[in-house]
This record gives C-alpha cells, sequence and structure tokens, in this order.
C-alpha cells in the first residue's frame, strides 16, 4: 500500500526574472513544501508558438516554447532560435528572434519567441505590446490572448472568466487550460485544477510539465496511486523533452508514494 504523502508538491510559479517565487498553493502538510510548475516555466515560444501562465491574483507570466510532438516547418534562423531557448541560451535565442523579425516583421513566429524571451527577463510591457501586435495580425491566436489574459492586472475572479472564454473559443489550446489550471491550484481548488491540467495535457500529451502539475494536483486530493503513475510519466517524458520542474522533488514525492 502506497505511504501516506507527508507534503504533495505544491504548485511552482516563476516569475518574469524566472527566478523561484513561493509556493501558489497550500500542501497538504508543512513540513516538506514542493512546487508546481508555472505558467511562466511550462510555456514558453515554439517552433511555431509561445504559451505562458498566471496565478490567481499574483500571476507571473510563465514562459515555454512547445511544438506539440512535432514542430512546424520553421525558416532555418526561426529554428535555431527555437533550439537555442530550449537550450536556455536566451542571448543566442533573442538574437536569432531579431533576425527574424527584421526579414519579416510580421511572422508571428518571431514575434511569439521575442515576447516570450521578454517574459523571461522580466520586460513585461514589451511582451505585451508584442501579444497586441499578434493579435492584431491573428485575431484568434489563442497563445496570444492566454498570455494577455495572464499578464493584465485583475481580480482572481475577472482573470478566471477571461480564461473560461479563451478554453470555450479554443478548447484545444493546451495554454488555455495550463494557465486556468493554475490559477485554481493558486487558489488551492484542486478539482477543478486538475480537471483543467487534464485538458491541458490531452491538448499537448508530451509536455512534461503538464503531466507534472497534473500528478501534484492528484497528489493534493490523496489519489496517490494516480499521482505516481503521472509523476512516474513526467520524469520519463523529461527524458526526452525541455522540463521545467524539479526533477529530484519528483523522484523523492514517487519513492514515497511506491516505497
Amino acid at each position: 500500500m502506497a505511504m501516506k504523502p507527508r507534503a504533495a508538491p505544491a504548485v511552482l510559479s516563476l516569475d518574469a526574472q524566472g527566478t523561484k517565487s513561493a509556493p501558489a498553493g497550500k500542501a497538504r502538510s508543512s513540513d516538506t513544501p514542493r512546487k508546481i510548475v508555472g505558467t511562466d516555466a511550462a510555456l514558453a515560444p515554439s517552433a511555431g508558438h509561445l504559451d505562458k501562465d498566471s496565478d490567481a491574483m499574483q500571476r507571473e507570466p510563465a514562459i515555454s516554447i512547445h511544438h506539440g510532438s512535432r514542430p512546424p516547418k520553421l525558416s532555418p534562423v526561426l529554428l535555431q532560435a527555437w533550439n537555442a531557448f530550449q537550450a536556455g541560451d536566451m542571448n543566442a535565442s533573442l538574437a536569432g528572434y531579431q533576425r527574424a523579425a527584421q526579414e519579416e516583421p510580421n511572422n508571428t513566429d518571431a514575434l511569439h519567441g521575442l515576447a516570450a524571451i521578454a517574459l523571461r527577463q522580466g520586460r513585461t510591457a514589451e511582451a505585451t505590446a508584442r501579444y497586441r501586435h499578434i493579435l492584431d495580425l491573428t485575431p484568434q491566436d489563442a497563445l496570444a490572448q492566454t498570455s494577455l489574459a495572464s499578464l493584465a492586472p485583475s481580480s482572481a475572479e475577472v482573470a478566471e472568466s477571461r480564461l473560461q472564454s479563451l478554453v470555450a473559443k479554443a478548447p484545444q489550446s493546451s495554454a488555455a487550460h495550463f494557465s486556468l489550471g493554475n490559477l485554481y491550484a493558486g487558489e488551492g481548488r484542486w478539482a477543478d485544477a486538475e480537471q483543467a491540467y487534464f485538458n491541458a495535457l490531452a491538448a499537448e500529451p508530451d509536455n512534461p510539465d503538464y503531466r507534472f502539475n497534473l500528478a501534484v494536483s492528484l497528489d493534493q486530493l490523496g489519489q496517490g496511486k494516480e499521482a505516481a503513475t503521472h509523476y512516474r510519466g513526467a520524469l520519463a517524458q523529461a527524458a526526452k523533452h525541455p522540463a521545467n520542474f524539479d526533477l529530484a522533488q519528483a523522484l523523492a514525492r514517487l519513492a514515497e508514494l511506491e516505497p
């Protein structure tokens, strides 16, 4: 029988500078605080798009590039910029996206990349302007809509309403579901967060951060067996795809659940 957890990991929020902030929700006990991945970290520019996160009253942009399982065809410059972002080389990535934007000022992939880097570096005004530019070009861009909804100062109720509206308009947007899940987690609404993370993972099955946050929400709900399955899955996916969650914490938690 699985051991009763000392404390389920808490949702991790990363601020605009990419630093870890305090857990957004209370863990079930306080002796071993753990964290979930914030929209900030789990969403970023992808070989075709970028996402970002929000956290209830104090939302912190989350960045992470994702293509789904296979990125769309990109120019060599954009692909190099995306690869640099994935490797954490922000200078090389920025140079690549800037070059792509100079060659094609209305290229939304380049604009998404520049916005993601601006968020990672704490330049929220620039990121906001770039997302607005993207929406001027492609009004239905769900990632830009989600990012702006997360960045806009508002109450938790307004933020939730905005994200729910985006989910209704773009049910396949993993970014919108993930951001909504982080908002719920920030309020301790773990059942709602679990459903939102499940939807995010269904839309992007290869994302290890989405699976990790799903595991955390299940853990918080006392569903240790299911949580262990997703912790294990997140760790396996992290060996193949970039991940922002703490691998050591995930391994330690898995060991507690499956002694």
